[in-house]
């Protein structure tokens, strides 16, 4: 049997994930997380002070987005990019995902309470 652990993962740890609901904007549905100190992705972007890379949250959208609405094509384009707080390790965070026509609008967020969020980043990808 081989033992074999990685020394770090590229996927956060899904804590929960909302059913496929129909909205007036598409079908949308939520991930929550824990994004970990040992995501590859903090490797490197930066000693002092690490924040998970524009590029890592762009392919956690585009992979989550692929499984949760069974998309086979590949991302042609982001638009609407937007990054207003960096995601730092050992955080809960949230991924709101919407299918619209060929596109997916994405939004990372950690809830404060019932009515106010702190919005991390957003955007959309725009698949083939």
């Amino acid at each position: 049997m081989n033992s074999f652990q990685p020394l770090y993962d590229i996927y956060p740890q899904v804590i929960s994930q909302t059913p496929l609901e129909h909205h007036s904007l598409g079908l949308h549905t939520q991930i929550d997380f824990f994004v970990g100190r040992n995501i590859r992705g903090f490797t490197g972007h930066f000693p002092q002070f690490a924040l998970l890379p524009g590029v890592v949250q762009i392919d956690w959208a585009s992979h989550y987005a692929c499984d949760a609405f069974e998309l086979t094509g590949s991302v042609v384009s982001v638009e609407r990019l937007k990054f207003t707080c960096p995601i730092r390790p050992e955080s809960a965070i949230s991924l709101a995902l919407t299918l619209r026509e060929s596109c997916i609008e994405f939004r990372y967020f950690h809830r404060i309470t019932s009515d106010r969020t702190q919005e991390f980043s957003r955007g959309r990808l725009v698949f083939a």
